[in-house]
């Protein structure tokens, strides 16, 4: 999911390049050091926010978990 939102993300840039230019200042539109610090931010704000979850589902015993019923 995270790759195909940061796909339609990267496409939805490009596609709007021209109408975004007349506000950009000392930066191209289509910057690929922008675009790629912008697509590497986005997949780390991704990771964390996968791992966070993991981390707190595998320190449950999973037998305990299914007793538990919730």
């Amino acid at each position: 999911m995270v790759v195909g939102g940061m796909a339609l993300g990267l496409g939805a840039a490009v596609a709007s390049a021209q109408w975004v230019s007349s506000l950009l200042y000392g930066v191209a539109p289509l910057d690929p050091s922008s675009l790629a610090a912008g697509t590497v931010f986005v997949a780390l704000v991704a990771a964390v926010a996968i791992a966070i979850p993991v981390e707190r589902a595998t320190s449950i015993e999973p037998a305990a978990a299914l007793r538990q019923g919730n």
